[in-house]
């Protein structure tokens, strides 16, 4: 299997790790209560918040595995 390692693909993973630390300061701050299933609820939405950083985690990795290595 061939070693796929594109700068474009690390830079992506990158942004997505961005987006969802975001997102998960958002969550955490109540900010974006909306996007829960129910929208009149004004508590932190804690879960969501860790599964994003466990995203974010995981899409640094990914980027670290994705970016060309020095020969």
């Amino acid at each position: 299997m061939q070693n796929i390692r594109n700068p474009m693909l690390a830079a992506a993973f990158v942004a997505l790790a961005v987006v969802c630390v975001l997102f998960a300061v958002l969550y955490l701050l109540d900010v974006v209560g909306w996007f829960s299933s129910d929208p009149n609820s004004h508590v932190p939405h804690t879960k969501h918040a860790i599964v994003l950083g466990v995203v974010a985690v995981a899409s640094l990795i990914a980027a670290n595995f994705a970016r060309p290595k020095p020969a």
